[in-house]
């Protein structure tokens, strides 16, 4: 190789790797100088994109964030693959019990099917919910029936107009039991 080819593939490599590279760039072919309002607009949609991202952090489960795979794993040749107790007596572990419990309880906590709802690791939705509220609640309710309710209850669903919609069904109903009918929460009539 000859030193010009030498020198330009050294300078390449070395322009590559710079976080200024696209400065150096424009300068080295367009002979242009880069324009410091163009830089500051850059600057803040890279700003405004790492918020967005630290805004679509995942929830995450106490023992899964620690790191704490033993707390609800037994752990057997290094793998975590088996539950130290079946569902839902594991979740009992940490989570009281009684706040399960009431007059009238949701189906799937009465059939002990936590994971139908949620997930046990990370979500991007609070409560570590698999998918949105509404999008939960339709698993099973048909969206005919909730239609229904929201023309019968139209005062209410249109009071909460200002609130997401995805959080609409657990505004007035708990989704896992509750003293009142159709689990609805204290004090919704």
């Amino acid at each position: 190789m000859k030193w010009p080819a030498l020198i330009i593939a050294g300078l390449t490599l070395l322009i590559g790797c710079s976080a200024n590279s696209d400065q150096i760039l424009s300068i080295f072919f367009d002979g242009v100088f880069p324009d410091k309002k163009l830089e500051e607009q850059k600057a803040g949609i890279i700003a405004a994109q790492r918020k967005n991202v630290l805004a679509l952090q995942l929830v995450k489960h106490d023992p899964y964030e620690g790191r704490e795979c033993k707390e609800c794993h037994s752990i057997t040749n290094g793998a975590a693959n088996q539950l130290k107790m079946p569902i839902p007596k594991l979740c009992w572990q940490c989570h009281d019990k009684e706040d399960f419990q009431g007059e009238v309880v949701h189906s799937p906590v009465e059939d002990g099917e936590c994971m139908e709802c949620h997930n046990p690791h990370e979500s991007k939705e609070k409560n570590l919910l698999r998918k949105p509220v509404v999008s939960t609640c339709l698993g099973c309710h048909d969206s005919e029936d909730i239609e229904e309710i929201n023309e019968k209850h139209s005062e209410i669903v249109s009071g909460h107009e200002e609130n997401k919609p995805t959080e609409l069904c657990s505004k007035c109903h708990n989704p896992h039991a509750s003293e009142e009918e159709s689990l609805l929460r204290e004090g919704v009539e």
